[in-house]
């Protein structure tokens, strides 16, 4: 299935494409994986599917989000800065993200590549807590590079979920026109 939303660009819908995935194979799967229109799986990536670890593309940066919406930790020269902040605002004030603040001063959440994710679907209480994220992300609009990240990075907190970080291929060297 390939789910687009009206103004989307891409940046919100892959968080919601997930979710339904989940939703519709999840407990006949040992895992889901999404992958970016634009990224190529390696053979050695694959190999590591189907144990407990979540796989993703980056290890990303940690940033801070306070009950305010205010979030510490985003770079200024970043281009999806802006974006993220909006949406992290809006996500700060959601019913997702209103008991995980009001559990600590901050919630620790992500911002990173997001072109890679593959998730065990196990563990239903964990799965319960993923969809509630996941949901949580699309309903707040908070942008694709901070929504995964954050995701992973609730669920490495919250239940101690292993997590290997795929290295990225360098980009391809510029090619000079003679």
């Amino acid at each position: 299935y390939v789910l687009t939303y009206p103004g989307d660009g891409g940046v919100i819908s892959p968080s919601a494409n997930l979710a339904f995935v989940i939703r519709t194979v999840g407990a006949a799967a040992r895992g889901v994986m999404y992958v970016h229109d634009d990224m190529l799986v390696a053979s050695s990536i694959i190999a590591r599917l189907g144990n407990d670890a979540w796989i993703t593309n980056n290890r990303r940066s940690t940033l801070r989000l306070y009950p305010n919406g205010s979030v510490v930790g985003l770079a200024p020269g970043w281009m999806h800065t802006p974006a993220c902040e909006a949406g992290f605002a809006r996500f700060a004030r959601s019913p997702t993200a209103k008991p995980l603040l009001n559990a600590s001063p901050f919630l620790v959440v992500g911002g990173g590549r997001a072109d890679f994710l593959y998730v065990t679907t196990t563990s239903d209480e964990q799965v319960r807590i993923l969809l509630r994220l996941l949901d949580g992300v699309v309903q707040a609009r908070l942008f694709l590079e901070c929504a995964l990240p954050s995701v992973v990075e609730i669920m490495e907190r919250l239940f101690d979920v292993p997590v290997y970080a795929a290295k990225l291929a360098q980009d391809p060297p510029q090619l000079k026109t003679v």
